[in-house]
């Protein structure tokens, strides 16, 4: 069954070049996934950021938002390079009610789609949750 194996996804947090690859499925959940995020955005040096050995450790960093950046073809390209981007957004939230069918669609990429993924810092033990 397709659905039963994890496959690899490339995120990117927000405006930095901090990036990671992980495992994923779609039999997981949009919570277990932000929860997968957060952990790797702390805990891998290819997310660190410059200078991070000297930020404050009450400071922690949260999952906010993650968007689908999709792969999409140039003009004058083959097709199968992308996809038609008059038809094709060229983005896309990710959302409890879209999560299988986009997880389908990032596995059926073939990894030329990337997460794109928004933080927000709060201090630890806060109560309050970022976002919209």
């Amino acid at each position: 069954m397709a659905e039963d194996h994890e496959f690899p996804i490339l995120f990117t947090i927000e405006g930095s070049s901090r990036h990671e690859v992980l495992l994923t499925s779609p039999t997981h959940t949009l919570s277990t996934l932000q929860t997968a995020l957060t952990n790797l955005a702390t805990t891998s040096p290819n997310c660190a950021e410059f200078m991070s050995k000297y930020r404050n450790r009450n400071i922690t960093e949260t999952v906010s938002e993650i968007r689908v950046r999709w792969a999409i073809a140039d003009s004058g390209t083959p097709a199968a390079s992308g996809r038609d981007g008059k038809i094709w957004p060229k983005e896309t939230v990710l959302t409890e009610e879209n999560f299988r069918a986009v997880m389908r669609l990032l596995e059926w990429g073939g990894g030329r789609d990337v997460l794109d993924v928004r933080m927000v810092r709060g201090e630890e033990g806060e109560k309050g949750k970022g976002g919209k």
